[in-house]
Parts: structure tokens; C-alpha cells; sequence
């Protein structure tokens, strides 16, 4: 009795230790979904806003506002006509020391170009840039280019592209503008006329054109910008004109363009 006891015990405890060898496996884990990499960071080295060059032949330097950081594509565009414009200045003054000879003086050029913001809006961002340069001749040259860009669709305008009705807001604009060339002109010249090209207005769209005084809630005027030998002798220097053709123009504006009411 006590043998057959001892033998079932026995057996009991060999069940009991195959059960928990032989224990069900775990149903499988349900895969998690892999975690999505951080969105890029659109930061931009400070780098990018500045090109710089000095050697023996060439001074160079061009300066980007840091607010065209937060358009990628309107800065490649500008950086990479600035990249351009150094190997094209770099080439015309190494073209221009060998012309002269081991024996001829010669002075190194110089390019200078820095952009400042004239407008900001929710949809339009206008810049404005001053160069400087000396190629080598009697003097150094000045001039100015502007851009009007539409940050929504990112693309540059012309200044026709503001309005809805460009062939009304054309006569009324160049009014304007004429008159505060002659207005200034007079200034500088203390009432005398020159006579020829330089009393005459030119192109209005062939200078560079700018917004001025917009911004979120008043769509302000215009800024001209006249190169030398565009409106007067080089003695004269540039022109700077503000031009405000309100309220007539302002109603032409494209509805897009707008500030907010």
C-alpha cells in the first residue's frame, strides 16, 4: 500500500512538471508601426546669406536679409545669380590686369551688393538691393534692383501683376512718378533745366520698383529707383522716389494683394 502510494505520488509530480515544460506560447507581439523620422529642420546656415572674396585683383561681398531664409527657392535663385556675378567679376579683372602689362598700374575691382526688405505682407515680401562696383575706370558705379515676391505661390511679379486692371492704374502711377522726378530734379538743380534725355521721365518699368510702406493693414505706395545717367549726369548720383497714387490706385489693386480690411 505504502509502495503504490509512493508511486502515484510520484507520477503526479512527473505531470505536474511536464506541464509547465510544455506551457502554450505566447501569441505573437502585433508589429508597432515604425516612428516616423522628424521632419527635416528648415534652418539655413548663416553661411548661405553671405558670399565673400578678397584677393589681389578682386574685393568682393554680397549680403542677403535673413528673412529670405524662409523662401529656399528665392534664395537659391538670388545666391546662385550672385555665385555668377563673382565669376563674372572675377574673370573680367583677371581679363583686365593682363591687359595692362607687368609695367601698368593697375586697381582692383571691387563688387558690392546688399539687400534689405522694403515691404513685408502676408503675401508679399519686397526687397530691395544696393551695389557698388569699380571695374578699373574713371569712377565706381551705383544701381539698384528690386523684387516683389508672392510668398503663397512662390514666384517673382512684375509690378502689372499687382493689379487687376493694369492698363487703369498704368497712367495714373506714371503720373506720379513723373512728378516727383521733377520735383526732385528741380531740387537738385535749384530750379535750372538741362534740357534733352535728362528733363525727360524715362520708362517707368524699366527701373526698379519696389513697394514701400505696405504691410498688414495699408497698401501705402511705391519706391523708384533711377541708376546714374538714368534721370541726370553721374554728378547727380541715383534717384529715390517715393510715389503714393492713392486712393486712385488702390482700389486696383488685385483683391489677393490687399491688406486686410
Amino acid at each position: 500500500m505504502e509502495t503504490r502510494l509512493k508511486l502515484g505520488l510520484a507520477a503526479m509530480l512527473l505531470l505536474a512538471v511536464a506541464a509547465c515544460d510544455s506551457s502554450t506560447p505566447e501569441a505573437p507581439k502585433a508589429e508597432q508601426p515604425a516612428a516616423e523620422a522628424p521632419a527635416a529642420s528648415a534652418v539655413i546656415p548663416a553661411s548661405d546669406l553671405l558670399i565673400r572674396e578678397q584677393s589681389e585683383v578682386l574685393d568682393f561681398g554680397w549680403r542677403m536679409v535673413p528673412d529670405v531664409a524662409a523662401f529656399p527657392p528665392l534664395l537659391a535663385a538670388l545666391r546662385k545669380e550672385a555665385q555668377e556675378a563673382l565669376e563674372d567679376a572675377r574673370a573680367g579683372a583677371e581679363e583686365e590686369r593682363m591687359a595692362r602689362g607687368p609695367d601698368a598700374p593697375f586697381f582692383g575691382h571691387y563688387w558690392q551688393q546688399d539687400w534689405k526688405v522694403e515691404a513685408d505682407t502676408p503675401r508679399l515680401l519686397s526687397l530691395v538691393a544696393s551695389t557698388d562696383t569699380f571695374t578699373g575706370g574713371a569712377h565706381g558705379m551705383h544701381y539698384a534692383r528690386g523684387i516683389i515676391w508672392d510668398k503663397q505661390i512662390g514666384k517673382r511679379l512684375a509690378l502689372p501683376d499687382l493689379f487687376a486692371d493694369w492698363a487703369k492704374a498704368k497712367p495714373v502711377i506714371e503720373k506720379a512718378y513723373c512728378e516727383a522726378l521733377d520735383r526732385e530734379r528741380s531740387e537738385r538743380r535749384d530750379g535750372v533745366k538741362i534740357g534733352g534725355e535728362f528733363d525727360a521721365c524715362p520708362p517707368l518699368l524699366e527701373q526698379t520698383v519696389t513697394l514701400a510702406g505696405w504691410n498688414e493693414n495699408a497698401s501705402g505706395g511705391l519706391k523708384v529707383y533711377l541708376d546714374p545717367y538714368t534721370a541726370g549726369p553721374y554728378a547727380e548720383g541715383s534717384y529715390e522716389l517715393w510715389v503714393f497714387p492713392q486712393p486712385e490706385v488702390s482700389t486696383l489693386v488685385k483683391p489677393e494683394y490687399r491688406p486686410a480690411e
